[in-house]
């Protein structure tokens, strides 16, 4: 009864340990260095064969932080032979046969990368599909031109030659850059506390006002176009007549601007980046009373033209193979001039956050 107790355990053991194996612990990469019978299982066949590899084509992605606010996800391209499927015949335990397992493995990685440099090149009109169809062919057609000409690996002077061949290539093909593909377009959003100045005699009627606003961009490149909407309120210093609108001294007014600006980025680095921009810009002037009579109501309406510059702080940036994002915080410096009878000028700031996606 001990020994059937004994023998049930070791069963159950060895099961769970057979089902340990994770999928990283069947990987062994090419990146990894020359392999060596321990990374191969040994059998022996029926059919006689060398070896029977099973390579798989893999990408990963790798989280990176490369600066302070930079986290960037780099892919990974990587040849790994699957141990849990591959096998090397007990019987061929040569130098010769290591070496053409090797020459095997060295193929598959020439051929990922052919096929990488194509998929990322510029101007590529083909699929990742057909491409690695293509190349896999390629690959699967010149593997059974090796086997033939070193037969199975057992003829050391011809797996030597195709060594060499493939190493050649090898040394002549790299991995493509796989994060270029962002484009070149960018949407962004932005929102913030705005404060608006008047100058002149405009300053002496109406006292400085505080409000919010918020902005949509399109970018390409470069080149940035925005619009802008934002909303300030303040007080009249003193009485306002212009034509059959009447304000008085102390009530409280509204400053609404909506406007088309087009910017451009002179200066765009990883923390930094300066857009001036200029503009114009649909400005509506009212008052906030209880009184509703008609002069109170009238609303002062005139185009504004602008110009200005941002200034950005990005505090985050993450990079992805296809797109990107950025976090900042921004202050805006403008100044406008109106041309309406109230010909006024003003200047004024903002200072709010900004998303950028690339």
């Amino acid at each position: 009864m001990k020994f059937r107790l004994i023998t049930f355990i070791s069963f159950v053991v060895s099961c769970l340990s057979a089902n340990a194996q994770t999928y990283e612990d069947s990987m062994r990469y090419w990146d990894e260095g020359p392999l060596s019978w321990d990374d191969l299982n040994l059998k022996s066949p029926k059919n006689f064969r060398t070896s029977d590899l099973t390579f798989r084509w893999t990408t990963t992605t790798q989280k990176q932080k490369i600066s302070w606010n930079t986290v960037q996800y780099t892919p990974i391209a990587r040849v790994a032979l699957d141990k849990s499927v591959s096998w090397h015949n007990v019987e061929r335990l040569y130098p010769c046969t290591l070496a053409y397992d090797q020459l095997l493995f060295d193929l598959n990685e020439l051929y990922f990368r052919k096929t990488l440099t194509e998929l990322y090149s510029e101007g590529n009109k083909q699929s990742s599909d057909a491409l690695f169809s293509f190349y896999s062919n390629q690959s699967r057609t010149r593997w059974e031109e090796i086997v033939e000409d070193t037969e199975d690996g057992l003829d050391s002077a011809m797996v030597a030659y195709h060594s060499a061949r493939v190493a050649e290539e090898l040394a002549n093909a790299s991995y493509p850059d796989m994060l270029s593909n962002t484009g070149h377009f960018s949407i962004s959003f932005g929102a913030g506390l705005t404060g608006t100045l008047f100058l002149g005699s405009a300053g002496q009627t109406f006292l400085p006002g505080l409000g919010a606003n918020i902005d949509l961009s399109f970018g390409y490149k470069r080149h940035i176009f925005s619009l802008l909407a934002s909303s300030t309120s303040g007080r009249l210093a003193q009485n306002y007549k212009n034509g059959d609108v009447s304000w008085e001294s102390g009530q409280s007014y509204n400053h609404n601007n909506v406007g088309f600006m087009y910017g451009y980025k002179v200066y765009d680095g990883p923390v930094f980046s300066v857009k001036p921009f200029a503009g114009i810009a649909g400005r509506i002037l009212s008052v906030s009373s209880k009184d509703t009579s008609k002069e109170y109501n009238k609303n002062v309406t005139n185009t504004t033209a602008a110009v200005g510059a941002d200034f950005f702080f990005k505090f985050h940036r993450t990079i992805t193979q296809n797109s990107g994002f950025e976090h900042s915080l921004y202050l805006r410096l403008f100044g406008t001039r109106d041309f309406s009878s109230l010909q006024s000028f003003a200047i004024g700031f903002s200072l709010g956050y900004d998303w950028l996606i690339l």
